[in-house]
């Protein structure tokens, strides 16, 4: 019989449910706004990733007896984000090497990303110091404790879910897993010096964000599907964003049919048309107004 492994309580919900959920949860998401990236198709990828593979470690025998008991335990060995991380960091690294291409550090995002999603992220360099001694045993141990078959057959109905690249790395193994934890210290110490590198040649041109806003934007996806998922349950209380018409805010004014004879609104008004002006005439989607309190920012 297939052990069903347990991702949240109260009301109890399979892994497999919850990993689902923020799938698709990430779907409706990526349809609701505009990636102006060089590769769609990847950054898609990624979400997929992401959403699927961010609990990895709950599917250890101290996370499970951790959320079916009275939740008193102080074990770190029930903790999952590490563990997750790390999975995440080489199956994002396979399947990037299998695109072809420049990607960079992007497999070390998806790592800070998932090891973060319960809490805030950090500095870069500080993410890529080096385990200590005890973390390095802890992950050992867990992979030892690990319900890889559960996992695995959970996973099973949700592969179509990836791309390809992804797909042929399954099933995994625990020795393989083991590995990879021996493996990502080395890759730690290459990002480390390779991060220097780049931010000291990136500094040169301060006006490229590019990183960080792909960064934020990931985290942002993962983090709302997943606290979203837990806290619904259910995809369908989410709705589509309403399609305004650019004139809405003409049309609220003329409805109100305030006095503009008034030198105050006079004021509101010469400055709303200005603002009305401008965006016409400069590129880009982030604007900022400043205006003075009471001189119609909000409407503007």
């Amino acid at each position: 019989m297939e052990e069903i492994l347990i991702s949240h309580d109260k009301p109890i919900q399979s892994l497999k449910c919850h990993l689902e959920g923020v799938y698709e949860l990430n779907q409706f998401y990526l349809k609701e706004i505009q990636q102006n990236l060089k590769d769609d198709d990847v950054f898609k990828s990624l979400v997929s990733i992401l959403s699927l593979f961010h609990d990895f470690g709950k599917s250890t025998e101290y996370f499970q007896k951790y959320i079916t008991s009275e939740k008193d335990s102080k074990d770190k060995k029930k903790n999952h984000a590490l563990l997750s991380s790390i999975l995440t960091y080489f199956i994002t690294d396979h399947f990037l090497k299998q695109k072809g291409g420049e990607f960079l550090f992007l497999p070390f995002f998806l790592f800070v990303i998932v090891r973060r999603h319960h809490g805030n992220l950090n500095n870069i360099e500080i993410e890529s110091i080096k385990f200590t001694d005890e973390e390095r045993k802890r992950l050992h141990i867990q992979i030892d404790a690990l319900i890889l078959d559960g996992f695995l057959n959970q996973l099973s109905n949700l592969l179509s879910y990836l791309p390809e690249e992804v797909q042929i790395l399954f099933p995994l193994t625990k020795e393989q897993l083991h590995a990879w934890i021996d493996e990502f210290e080395i890759e730690l110490s290459k990002i480390r010096r390779s991060w220097t590198r780049y931010v000291r040649q990136k500094s040169k041109n301060q006006n490229d964000l590019s990183d960080y806003l792909l960064i934020c934007l990931l985290y942002s996806l993962l983090l709302d599907g997943d606290k979203n998922q837990a806290a619904l349950r259910k995809t369908d209380v989410l709705q589509k964003r309403r399609d305004l018409p650019y004139v809405a805010v003409d049309q609220y004014k003329r409805k109100q049919n305030w006095d503009n004879t008034g030198q105050m609104n006079k004021l509101r008004e010469k400055a709303y048309q200005e603002i009305n002006e401008k965006v016409l005439t400069i590129h880009g989607s982030l604007f900022s107004i400043t205006l003075p309190t009471g001189m119609g920012k909000t409407l503007a």
